[in-house]
């Protein structure tokens, strides 16, 4: 039986699922970042303030870029490895 070199389907999801999440993530800091606290939606949690949330778009920036990292080494391993 011959070992294929293909990666499945679940170590496929993780990395595709890292990067949503960092896309995702990366959109929230970037509103953080340049919308002022009082006009941004309500569905994100922020004082009242005629200010930018830079301390909070600056982390969710900084987790994104962590994620599209996470997403890199596990799609990298999964290929090295065959996705076993």
């Amino acid at each position: 039986m011959a070992l294929t070199t293909r990666p499945s389907a679940a170590s496929r999801a993780v990395p595709l699922a890292l990067a949503l999440v960092g896309l995702v993530l990366l959109v929230v800091g970037i509103l953080y970042l340049t919308i002022p606290a009082s006009s941004l939606p309500s569905v994100l949690p922020h004082r009242p303030s005629a200010q930018p949330s830079v301390k909070r778009g600056s982390v969710a920036v900084v987790v994104a870029v962590l994620c599209f990292l996470g997403a890199w080494l596990v799609a990298r391993r999964a290929g090295r490895t065959g996705g076993r």
